[in-house]
């Protein structure tokens, strides 16, 4: 014979619990993939529009507006040592960057090839460059080191505008005044240059100014010109 015992009720609590949480983070997910947590369609343009910049810069071109320019800035660790031998006395910003910008000008000119631009690399190993070249290795040079600076383009030439920490003089100085920002002159084609003085190009010339730090271009009308002729 076998003892008759009262049957136990089985708790089915703990498993309905456990359904209902995975239902909920199930939920929670779709919600999620439907809601801003999902890139908009303007951060995919946005993130479409970086990595094509990053590319052309791969390949030596940035794009202004609608415009398609041959461009040779970009931090190269090559640069380094040649800024630290040119600063390694200096004990203010000024002074490195006018060491950079001597180095830079006093390199012999060669007229460059139609778009075929050398790059910084190659204007210190050839040891010469035209306009956009050598301001393209003196900006490479000021990125390396941390420091803004803005290339000026007109219709056939190139220039620098580098602003310079903790610095201001009484001296008079060309420069550009951009966002509260002073970026003074720096025409790299000029053996009897310095920072800060006037190169003959009519502000009225500009055609593109471009930020190399933060690789936007700056509309004109947002820079003021000062020039001491």
């Amino acid at each position: 014979m076998f003892d008759k015992k009262t049957p136990k009720p089985i708790n089915f609590t703990l498993p309905i619990l456990l359904l209902m949480g995975i239902m909920v983070i199930f939920g929670i997910k779709i919600l999620m993939n439907k809601t801003s947590f999902a890139p908009s369609n303007n951060e995919k343009k946005m993130v479409e529009q970086y990595q094509e910049q990053q590319m052309m810069e791969e390949k030596g071109i940035i794009k202004v507006g609608d415009r398609y320019l041959q461009y040779g800035v970009k931090e190269q660790g090559e640069i380094k040592p040649i800024t630290d031998m040119l600063e390694h006395d200096c004990s203010n910003d000024y002074c490195k960057i006018e060491r950079y910008y001597t180095y830079v000008k006093r390199l012999p000119y060669e007229s460059g090839t139609k778009n075929k631009d050398k790059n910084a690399i190659d204007v210190i190993m050839s040891g010469k460059g035209d306009c956009d070249e050598r301001s393209y290795l003196f900006a490479s040079m000021l990125v390396q080191n941390h420091y803004e600076s803005v290339i000026i383009y007109t219709k056939d030439h190139a220039f620098v505008g580098v602003h310079i920490p903790n610095y201001d003089t009484s001296e008079p100085r060309c420069y550009l005044l951009i966002n509260g920002k002073k970026y003074y002159y720096a025409e790299t084609t000029d053996i009897n240059g310095y920072v800060g003085s006037y190169n003959g190009v009519d502000p009225t010339k500009y055609v593109v100014i471009y930020n190399v730090n933060t690789k936007k271009e700056i509309p004109l009308g947002e820079v003021k010109a000062m020039i001491y002729r």
